[in-house]
């Protein structure tokens, strides 16, 4: 009885390790090692790992009596199945490649229904837009929600959306128009273009990853090699393809940076003239009110700048010189030259309350 139990034990452990080894080979690859989301999607997908099944021997097939099928195979990963986002866009990929590869799908194939991603939600704008929270659209998660739409999901006509918004908000705003003015022109020289360059960050993070996953998984889609030359001319091509689009993103990012360098220095430089104007208009200011106040002409009574000149004496002469400064096409020179100083005395009465007062005045005759 307990060895009946015994082989009873042993059968149920060995259907499910069978079950545990389908299940991560259910596709061509090996789905312990898959790591962009269009992997994951197809081992998780049942429908979708048959079809990879059947595209792997037919791939197979296909290179046996054409080489070149690789290369096709390879264009095809690249540019047609990693670029799906969803399980209905990869099965029908998948067929119209079966197809291309000389074989047909399975008849009794459904079409996968249960992994289709909703439709992005619109977005959520507050009023005004908060736009350093758009900082973490390069962030590591792609699935973060943003103002309602998730990170990996924004773009520019995104953007151009909510920096409408951000107007539409400052109208109806009751701040001055010198402050809402000064906020968007930050808006559009700073925030604006870092929202653009982490958007760029991102795309090329995810086309990285994408290339690295192509990189691993094609020795599990193409398992017999190529003849001749092209085994060796092959992987020289695709690192050389890798370097120039790792050159480009660098490329882009330090034109996102200078970018971002120069709106920071152009809109210091803008706030640094208005300073130096609203500098100059207070100095104006309290230069005249100092004028008027300390050195004008009033009454010593009552302070009235409303007065009569009754007399002016002259109470001395003399010769002097004084200091000139000459310019003519050759520059310019300084010298002294003589002259004739007086000084005279000025009488004024005050039409306000008849105080009479005296000024001496050095002057030039």
């Amino acid at each position: 009885m307990k060895f009946i139990e015994f082989r009873a034990s042993v059968r149920l452990l060995t259907t499910l390790l069978a079950l545990t080894v389908s299940y991560a080979h259910a596709a061509s690859f090996d789905c312990t090692k898959a790591r962009s989301q269009v992997e994951h999607l197809v081992c998780d997908t049942p429908a979708l790992s048959q079809l990879d099944e059947t595209l792997a021997t037919t791939y197979r097939a296909a290179l046996s009596n054409d080489p070149a099928s690789r290369q096709r195979q390879l264009t095809w990963l690249r540019e047609t199945r990693d670029r799906c986002n969803d399980a209905p866009c990869l099965a029908a990929a998948y067929q119209t490649q079966i197809q291309a590869m000389g074989a047909s799908p399975p008849a009794a194939m459904p079409t996968p229904t249960t992994q289709t991603n909703p439709a992005p939600p619109a977005l959520q704008l507050a009023c005004p837009p908060d736009w350093n929270a758009l900082a973490d659209i390069d962030g590591p998660d792609p699935e973060r929600v943003i103002m309602g739409l998730k990170a990996g999901e924004w773009r520019k006509e995104h953007l151009d959306t909510v920096l409408a918004k951000t107007q539409e908000c400052q109208r109806s705003s009751g701040a001055p128009e010198s402050v809402k003015k000064a906020e968007f022109v930050d808006i559009q020289t700073r925030a604006y273009p870092n929202a653009v360059a982490a958007i760029d960050r991102r795309d090329q993070r995810l086309l990285q990853e994408s290339q690295r996953a192509q990189q691993v998984a094609q020795p599990s889609v193409a398992e017999v090699p190529p003849q001749g030359t092209q085994a060796s001319t092959a992987p020289q091509v695709s690192e050389r393809e890798l370097s120039r689009q790792q050159r480009d993103a660098e490329f882009t990012q330090q034109v996102a940076r200078n970018a971002e360098i120069d709106a920071q220095r152009q809109f210091e430089r803008s706030r640094n003239e208005k300073l130096w104007i609203a500098g100059g208009i207070l100095v104006a200011i309290l230069a005249a009110w100092y004028w008027n106040k300390f050195i004008r002409n009033r009454c010593p009574k009552c302070k009235s700048t409303d007065f009569d000149t009754t007399d002016v004496l002259e109470v001395d002469r003399w010769r002097g010189t004084k200091k000139v400064t000459e310019t003519h096409s050759r520059g310019s020179r300084t010298r002294h030259v003589s002259t004739t100083f007086v000084k005279n005395v000025y009488s004024y009465r005050c039409r306000s309350c008849q105080t009479e007062w005296a000024i001496e005045k050095k002057e030039e005759k």
